[in-house]
């Protein structure tokens, strides 16, 4: 085996592989990369080969803080090709350990993070002990998955009644659903984005985030030659903004990636329709499965923060799926527990300033 950054040749190699392996996320594609490249951020796509055919890929992101510190993060990675034995698992954390420890040392990070998007119910892969557990996620541990080869009768009788029921409201009043890859329709997405921060404390990216990503990702293609990789569904009345929900599609799964939606208008219960819509928008562009990005884990308090959108997310059926979670190689065990104090702080002075 041997471990190489990719050129940008390879990027149709790389994303084949993508797609043809079981836990391929949009996060690891050759257009994520992209994107932060126009964002401006320093990243490397690492590619790991045997006998010429690709074995793991890594997108590693540097993630920078202040005094001119870094750490590296590896989103929903790094992807392992299915059916890789003990011994080649082995060998492919050998060579990317290697690897990552060298662009560590070149970019100045103290440590990395991988979050790979390994189901805990099918114990195919495993982490090396060199990787410490981390005491924080960055992506959502706990999902819902919704099937989408049934047929749109059969999805609709699988609603919660009370979702039904919201739905009719919301096509009763007038509100409409409209798509768009166009980066100049991102600003109501904004502008409801910061009332939920503003009403919730919720914390999304800087809007260059969402318009850097509008602009990349809208002029990627799919496999399948549609056009867009990113869309942003936005649910009108009255021409008035309601809610506006990011959707992403990559190797036949459409993520519900981000959403926000107007508090005053609660009762138009646009929420819902979008949901419904954007689910049947995925079914038509031949999606296999729709994402809901994050819900709380099973069984958790009623007081979770995220107990309330998971309910209205398990209202269209679906199964539950939990990841192994955040993995820390830690390179200076110093720094690596200030930043630990440090985010501690920072959580504290958020949670008592909303309060």
């Amino acid at each position: 085996m041997n471990i190489a950054e990719a050129v940008q040749s390879e990027a149709s190699r790389w994303d084949s592989f993508i797609a043809s392996t079981s836990y391929g996320s949009f996060l690891q594609t050759w257009a994520w990369g992209e994107m932060h490249r126009e964002l401006g951020e320093l990243y490397w796509r690492l590619i790991i080969e045997h006998n010429n055919k690709i074995v793991a890929v890594a997108l590693v992101l540097r993630r920078g803080i202040k005094l001119g510190y870094s750490w590296l993060y590896v989103p929903r990675g790094p992807v392992f090709a299915n059916g890789l034995s003990q011994e080649e698992q082995a060998h492919v954390w050998e060579l990317f350990e290697e690897k990552i420890s060298s662009l560590a040392q070149e970019s100045g990070a103290f440590f990395a993070r991988i979050d790979p998007a390994w189901d805990t119910a099918i114990n195919e892969y495993s982490i090396p002990a060199s990787w410490r557990k981390s005491s924080r996620e960055v992506q959502p541990m706990h999902t819902l998955l919704l099937p989408l080869a049934p047929s749109e009768d059969v999805l609709q009788a699988k609603l919660h009644s009370k979702t039904r029921y919201n739905i009719k409201i919301a096509q009763k009043k007038g509100v409409t659903v409209s798509y768009s890859t166009d980066v100049r329709d991102v600003e109501p997405f904004l502008q409801a984005s910061r009332e939920v921060q503003k009403r919730t404390g919720f914390s999304y990216h800087p809007d260059d985030y969402y318009r850097v990503m509008i602009d990349v990702l809208g002029r990627q293609g799919l496999p399948a030659g549609q056009a867009g990789m990113v869309e942003l569904a936005t649910a009108r009345a009255d021409d008035e903004v309601l809610a506006a929900h990011v959707m992403l599609y990559a190797n036949k799964i459409a993520t519900y990636a981000h959403g926000a939606s107007i508090p005053s208008k609660r009762s138009y219960m646009a929420p819902t329709l979008l949901y419904w819509d954007t689910i049947m928008r995925a079914k038509e562009k031949g999606m296999d499965v729709y994402d809901f990005f994050g819900v709380a884990p099973e069984n958790a308090d009623p007081t979770h923060s995220w107990a309330g959108i998971t309910r209205m997310k398990m209202g269209f059926g679906g199964h539950r799926v939990s990841y192994v979670g955040a993995y820390d190689l830690v390179f200076n065990d110093g720094f690596y527990a200030g930043f630990g104090l440090m985010r501690d702080a920072i959580k504290v002075v958020r949670n008592f300033g909303g309060r």
